[in-house]
């Protein structure tokens, strides 16, 4: 919503940078504007450090940080709140409204994650079966949908990709004890196949 913003009524075009794990809504609303985006290993410094490179005018991560380059390199709440506001006025609409606004742009979006607590001996196990699917060919991966994939970062997991946009994301968590999933898909039973999916990947189900 905020890059909408900054690309439809602060007409301030140009690309955005996003990590991994967040919305494929960035790339799409992007192409629609003539500019690019670029996606980043998680970590605000990735994220700065593609923005000075890039010259993006914002960069952003899952977590809701997002800095600008007309202001900060830094996750800035008030210059995004400030923003917001700015943009539900401009528009005259509610912030759900506002938010209607992109879906409709780029098309629907649903995203979710799940967070898995990992015991030292699970976590070794983990990251072995990470390793495991990280070496595998898209073609090759469980449950068959996906047309490509990535390996992130120090083989910290694993990211697949569908035609349409949608992905699954699994992932150690780099400063806490947990096995994060992570799905972006056109609709909330698409999202929940793709968690479903990354659970029966490492063989890891829901401890409820």
């Amino acid at each position: 919503m905020i890059y909408l913003y900054l690309l439809d009524v602060r007409n301030l075009v140009g690309p955005a940078v996003y990590t991994v794990s967040s919305s494929y809504m960035v790339p799409r609303l992007a192409a629609m504007f003539g500019t690019n985006a670029y996606e980043t290993p998680v970590g605000f410094k990735h994220v700065a450090a593609k923005m000075v490179e890039t010259e993006a005018i914002i960069g952003g991560e899952e977590s809701g940080g997002f800095g600008y380059k007309m202001h900060l390199l830094d996750r800035d709440g008030l210059a995004s709140g400030v923003f917001v506001l700015d943009f539900i006025i401009s528009r005259g609409r509610a912030m759900s409204e506002a938010i209607a606004e992109v879906q409709r742009l780029v098309g629907p979006s649903v995203f979710s994650r799940v967070d898995i607590p990992l015991e030292k001996g699970l976590r070794t196990r983990t990251r072995a079966a990470l390793a495991d699917l990280v070496a595998l060919r898209a073609g090759e991966l469980p449950h068959g949908v996906f047309t490509r994939s990535i390996a992130l970062e120090h083989g910290e997991g694993i990211k697949c990709y569908i035609e349409d946009g949608s992905w699954l994301l699994i992932r150690l968590s780099g400063t806490e004890g947990l096995l994060r999933i992570y799905a972006e898909a056109r609709s909330k039973e698409g999202v929940a196949g793709l968690i479903d999916a990354g659970h029966d990947m490492l063989d890891i189900r829901r401890s409820s």
